[in-house]
This record gives structure tokens, C-alpha cells and sequence, in this order.
């Protein structure tokens, strides 16, 4: 039998509590979420306020629906780093419906759009990439400067 839990008054609190136990590790990445009879009975709750909250879960990018199972905490992507020179913009938007069938991206994760200054630009998806700025002098970011 379930522990009862603490008292959720809204979809938020639940999302909240589940947050919280995935960001605290409670929850590991690609382990399933408590089911939605499992949270209706530990606090009391219908099964619409669940909804909402795995519902604002999946837009966070935090979870999402397995086919034939419940929800899981998503799995951590490896990121990789792209480093963009000067007079590059990059800005954050959501994917319209063919850049997330094509790249695969899950519900809640946006897109990085860099531009560079001579008009070209690529699309990337966010929960996958990170844009590191280069150093508008030359030197390897990695390497320490030297006066």
C-alpha cells in the first residue's frame, strides 16, 4: 500500500513533488514515474490533477510517455559543445512540427537557431547542443592566455 504523502491542492504541487524527487535523484533518469493510480491513492488526488501535472512535466522536458508503459524520467542526452565565432546570434525558439519530427525532439525541448553575420545559420536542438562563444581574439578557449 502506498505511504500517503503530503497534502496536493493543485496540479502544480504535484508537478512540484515529482520535480523535486527527479532533480534530488529520487527519481533517476530513464526510471518510470509513479503511475497515475499510484499518485491518485498515495495523496488523494483525481486523476485529471495527475494528468496536469505529467502534462507540465512533458513540457519541461523532464518526463515522457513510453508506448506500453507509464511515464519515465527522460534520459540524459550527451551534450555536445559548438563554439561560435564573432557577430554570431543565436536565439531560442519552439520547433515547429517538421524540425521536431526531424530531429527528434521530445515535447518541451526548443530549438537554437545560429546565425552567423554573413546570413548563413543552422538549427539545433537544445536538449542536445550547447553554443559557446569564441574568443573575438583567436586564442583557444581552452588554452590560458598568455601576455
Amino acid at each position: 500500500m502506498d505511504e500517503p504523502g503530503p497534502e496536493v491542492a493543485s496540479y502544480h504541487d504535484l508537478a512540484a513533488l515529482l520535480r523535486g524527487r527527479i532533480r534530488s535523484g529520487d527519481l533517476e533518469p530513464g526510471s518510470p514515474v509513479p503511475s497515475e493510480g499510484q499518485l491518485i491513492r498515495q495523496y488523494a488526488v483525481g486523476r485529471e490533477l495527475v494528468r496536469r501535472a505529467f502534462r507540465m512535466l512533458r513540457q519541461e522536458g523532464l518526463i515522457e510517455p513510453v508506448v506500453g508503459a507509464a511515464m519515465r524520467v527522460k534520459p540524459t542526452i550527451p551534450v555536445e559543445v559548438i563554439t561560435v565565432g564573432p557577430g554570431t546570434t543565436v536565439y531560442a525558439r519552439m520547433p515547429d512540427p517538421d524540425e521536431r519530427q526531424a530531429f527528434g525532439i521530445g515535447e518541451g525541448v526548443p530549438v537554437l537557431h545560429v546565425m552567423d553575420p554573413y546570413g548563413g545559420g543552422d538549427i539545433y536542438p537544445a536538449d542536445r547542443y550547447v553554443i559557446r562563444a569564441g574568443d573575438p581574439f583567436g586564442h583557444d578557449t581552452d588554452e590560458p592566455i598568455q601576455d
